[in-house]
């Protein structure tokens, strides 16, 4: 019950209007996962989210078929949130953490430095994490490469995504600890679609954990994420 908690709350969160300038883009992204490889539980939530300005110039690429933008702090670089069960690893990335695009796809890449301990123990670190987002459509998606896209409207174009959790290859045998989300939601425009969708995976989660709410309550748990969303920016 509490993870179903946290999750609605971090969905709550990412559906919350970005109040910045226009020239400004915010992506948000959210979900659950087992991360129990890493000492943490099961079923653990994540969000997180890049900015970028849409003035902004590549820091890497040919400008034709792919572009970089790094999360380093410069003046073109974009920004980016990240957090596991409510403990925020914003201070912790890594200055070659980046946002990239080419024709058809698009990965949101954050190393952190410290590694992320999710138990305080034995059990691996978590290095990097991976937004990774995909169309097997072979016309291009994006078509300028010297500036990053002026809203999200492409993300309706990548239909495969996926999220993935790294341990650091560490030797003798480089065996790295994977993960990849349960769940993973990525808004697209619609506000409201995605609190609904995200209300949807809580419910689903519930069931699979053979807990039932009454019809009553379920009602009143969405009139008041709808009420939440829809609040006046």
């Amino acid at each position: 019950m509490k993870a179903t908690r946290l999750f609605l709350a971090a969905a709550l969160f990412l559906a919350l209007p970005f109040i910045a300038r226009a020239d400004t883009i915010t992506l948000r992204f959210g979900g659950t996962a087992d991360l129990s490889a890493f000492g943490a539980p099961a079923d653990s939530v994540f969000a997180g989210s890049v900015v970028w300005d849409t003035t902004s110039s590549p820091q890497a690429g040919d400008g034709s078929g792919w572009s970089r933008f790094l999360i380093d702090g410069a003046p073109d670089s974009v920004r980016a949130t990240f957090a596991i069960n409510g403990v925020d690893y914003i201070n912790d990335l890594q200055p070659f953490s980046r946002l990239e695009f080419d024709g058809s796809s698009m990965f949101v890449d954050l190393w952190f430095d410290p590694l992320v301990d999710l138990d305080g123990g034995p059990a691996p670190d978590i290095s990097r994490v991976t937004l990774d987002a995909w169309t097997d459509d072979v016309a291009p998606v994006l078509f300028d490469f010297n500036i990053p896209p002026a809203n999200l409207a492409f993300l309706s174009h990548l239909e495969h995504r996926r999220f993935l959790f790294d341990s650091p290859a560490d030797p003798p045998d480089f065996e790295v600890t994977s993960a990849e989300s349960a769940s993973l939601v990525v808004p697209e425009p619609s506000l409201l679609s995605f609190v609904a969708l995200s209300v949807a995976i809580v419910s689903a989660r519930v069931r699979t954990a053979g807990r039932t709410k009454s019809s009553a309550r379920q009602h009143a748990e969405l009139q008041r994420a709808s009420t939440s969303a829809a609040l006046p920016r």
